[in-house]
């Protein structure tokens, strides 16, 4: 993707949320994602349909809202940084859980994919 196309942190966090909220229970609804990035509705709405502009998710109102192929494709990337990032400050560095999860959140959306590659191949080895 490239970089002016790229998704805000912001938007890369609403992402994530309605990746993690279809595994759970299948479907993301305004009000879930709201709860799950914790902004208000009418954020929740602007930035929909925003994302919906990027061919991101599938939005109309009072509907689930659906992430498209590339939205899944990049909602899933986040995930696999998140993830990586969680497992290195709790496992490597002894970080506590709720930290390790705060300070991947905010770490995360501006990783390069080498960076990515590299700490998925020490995890790779570390464990």
């Amino acid at each position: 993707m490239p970089e002016q196309a790229k998704p805000s942190a912001a938007m890369e966090n609403y992402l994530e949320a309605i990746l993690k909220l279809t595994q759970e229970g299948g479907a993301a609804h305004v009000r879930d994602i709201a709860g799950a990035v914790g902004v208000t509705l009418p954020t929740v709405t602007g930035t929909l349909r925003n994302l919906a502009r990027r061919n991101l998710v599938r939005y109309r109102p009072y509907e689930a809202v659906r992430l498209t192929p590339k939205g899944r494709d990049v909602a899933r990337k986040i995930n696999r940084r998140h993830r990586l990032l969680y497992a290195f400050f709790r496992d490597v560095l002894g970080v506590g859980p709720e930290t390790a999860d705060a300070d991947a959140c905010r770490v995360e959306h501006g990783l390069s994919v080498e960076t990515v590659d590299g700490l998925a191949g020490f995890m790779d080895s570390f464990g």
